[in-house]
């Protein structure tokens, strides 16, 4: 009998728990991930891993605006006014790498 196992983010942290799978985990490895060098051949050695670390700071401040309501104005439609409310919801005031997930990063791009 063939049996077959589905693998996604439920049964991850069933087995594995919030300490591997949780999205503080994750940047947690992509912090680790870019003090030990392993991106600088994605930017073709072109930012230091200080420089790395400070454009994640840099979009966990566009976090922190959104939360303070600074990014409203800016948003162009029904999709990103609900995105912004959501992330409003989401995020404690002052938000840090390993506190937003690794998704919302793209939304302070």
């Amino acid at each position: 009998m063939e049996r077959n196992l589905l693998v996604g983010n439920g049964i991850n942290i069933q087995f594995g728990g919030l300490d591997v799978y949780s999205g503080s985990a994750t940047m947690n490895r992509v912090v680790e991930n870019i003090k030990a060098g392993k991106y600088a051949a994605l930017t073709e050695n072109a930012l230091s891993i200080d420089e790395q670390l400070e454009i994640l700071n840099g979009l966990v401040k566009v976090i922190d605006q959104i939360k303070a309501g600074k990014c409203w104005g800016k948003a162009d439609g029904l999709f990103m006014l609900m995105e912004l409310d959501r992330i409003k919801r989401t995020y404690p005031e002052h938000s840090s790498i390993t506190s937003v997930f690794l998704e919302d990063f793209f939304s302070g791009i």
